[in-house]
């Protein structure tokens, strides 16, 4: 989670998650502050890798399967997650923190895991750490959020739309697919933030979200 951020949100919709492909070899390093369930947001903070189908009788076919890699972290052997195809994939980032944090496991014995056992697993998980209220007026509400997140779950799998702003890096436009992070207890955070020294830029951003930004430009120049 302690990855650097490069660029600008020129193409939000286009933003890759840090997942443990790409941190690679690096990952114990890269992922020392993950006991804090952190997730970056990148737009391209590395480069992208596809992971080579493994030798053997089983070949990785299928685009909704991942490979499992053991690492080493917290002086102990943790099951992670990899890309079956380059892009973005906020569901393994979740995933890999989970994992990381041992508060879901996978079987060790395991080398693979499909789509639908992935979002089991972590929807089990969502259950499981959001109990009942024990107040009964919040407790529907609270059913519905659940609900809302598990059916938002799979949509985590081919990407997410966000809309930040750019004065704090924990700054975003509150949606249903952000809630999921909320509750899964997992941070995100995003790298887009202008230098406030810089006051010229600093007094045209202010507290302007992204969308509100493009609306700015397109409107100056359509100006005469």
């Amino acid at each position: 989670a302690g990855c650097p951020l490069l660029g600008s949100p020129h193409s939000l919709l286009e933003a890759r998650f840090v997942a443990a492909s790409d941190l690679g070899g690096h990952l114990t390093a890269e992922w020392r502050g993950v006991e804090s369930g952190v997730v970056w947001l990148c737009e391209d903070c590395t480069q992208d890798r596809a992971v080579p189908a493994p030798s053997g009788r089983r070949q990785m076919t299928d685009d909704n399967v991942y490979r499992i890699k053991h690492v080493w972290f917290n002086k102990k052997s943790v099951p992670i997650l990899l890309q079956n195809m380059n892009g973005p994939c906020p569901l393994l980032a979740i995933s890999n923190v989970l994992l990381l944090q041992g508060k879901i496991t996978i079987h060790s014995d395991l080398a693979f895991i499909d789509f639908s056992q992935l979002i089991q697993l972590v929807g089990e998980h969502l259950v499981e750490s959001n109990p009942p209220h024990q107040d009964p007026s919040y407790e529907a509400n609270q059913q519905q959020q659940i609900s809302d997140a598990l059916s938002v779950l799979p949509k985590l799998g081919r990407g997410l739309d966000v809309n930040v702003r750019f004065q704090k890096v924990t700054d975003f436009e509150y949606t249903d697919e952000l809630s999921v992070f909320d509750m899964l207890g997992v941070n995100l955070r995003h790298g887009w933030l202008y230098d406030p020294q810089d006051t010229r830029t600093a007094s045209v951003v202010q507290n302007k979200s992204y969308n509100e930004l493009i609306c700015v430009l397109v409107s100056a120049d359509d100006a005469p």
